[in-house]
């Protein structure tokens, strides 16, 4: 008998009494579930699953989930598409040594997505499934929140989403390259 993996969801009080789980996330037919980062937002925390599905194919995706402690309050917000093993996942943290998110306003996030027809790309979740679309069709780094406006590297070179109208702008800086 091989038992399923479980990803569950809990909440604590600091003692074991006031130690429950909130939601199992239910990943039946997987080799292995598990959480990658948890990023907290204004009024929830998102919350990054990684599906590793199979061997042979290799297969294996990930989930962009949000939870504000309750049962009802912990839904999946994007299955994002399942990839190969060459093929780079999600990310909602924008720093490779820290679990932080520079580009969280309030419950607004900006965050790295996969889709089997676009690859790895530039997506936004205001906390609804709805509300979690894909932005830009760029392969970006950094991406960084000041004054409410969005700033990331691709192509090195330096692109601004405006926070009030959602456009992309290119920051033309002559003669400089960007590396990220």
């Amino acid at each position: 008998v091989v038992a399923a993996p479980s990803v569950a969801i809990a909440v604590t009080d600091g003692t074991d009494a006031g130690t429950k789980v909130i939601k199992n996330l239910g990943h039946s037919g997987v080799l292995s579930a598990e959480i990658k980062a948890i990023i907290p937002a204004k009024d929830h925390f998102y919350i990054h699953v990684y599906v590793y599905k199979s061997w042979s194919p290799y297969v294996q995706y990930d989930e962009l989930w949000k939870s504000d402690g309750t049962e009802a309050g912990t839904v999946m917000l994007k299955r994002f598409d399942e990839r190969g093993s060459t093929a780079e996942g999600i990310s909602i943290t924008t720093d490779q040594y820290e679990a932080k998110n520079r580009s969280l306003g309030g419950n607004e996030m900006y965050l790295y997505g996969y889709t089997g027809n676009s690859g790895r790309k530039i997506w936004k979740t205001d906390g609804t499934p709805v509300g979690t679309t894909l932005v830009a069709d760029k392969t970006a780094n950094s991406l960084t929140r000041m004054n409410g406006d969005v700033y990331f590297v691709s192509d090195f070179k330096l692109w601004k989403i405006n926070g009030t109208s959602g456009s992309i702008e290119l920051i033309d800086v002559p003669n400089i390259f960007v590396v990220a």
